[in-house]
């Protein structure tokens, strides 16, 4: 394989980063597009059975979730003032 082909777009695409804060600091968090999960550094596509149970357990989920969204939002207000002193 040629390091042209290795640079192609697809591989490009795959290796985006988003800045996030973890424990007060800022992190450089791996995203993948829709249907791939990070798996170490790579982008790997995600399992028929795998994407079921996620699907089960998003149904399972928004019940619960409910019941927490006020602090849920109260935290991420929090967040995104943190966010806007960095200029994220």
């Amino acid at each position: 394989m040629k390091l042209r082909d290795l640079l192609s777009d697809d591989f490009l695409k795959e290796r985006e980063f988003k800045k996030v804060i973890r424990k007060g600091k800022v992190v450089k968090k791996q995203i993948c597009p829709n249907g791939k999960k990070v798996v170490g550094k790579k982008c790997v596509p995600i399992k028929g059975s795998e994407k079921a149970k996620m699907k089960k357990g998003a149904k399972k989920r928004v019940g619960k979730m409910k019941n927490k969204m006020g602090k849920i939002m109260k935290k991420r207000a929090k967040s995104m003032k943190k966010r806007d002193a960095k200029n994220l």
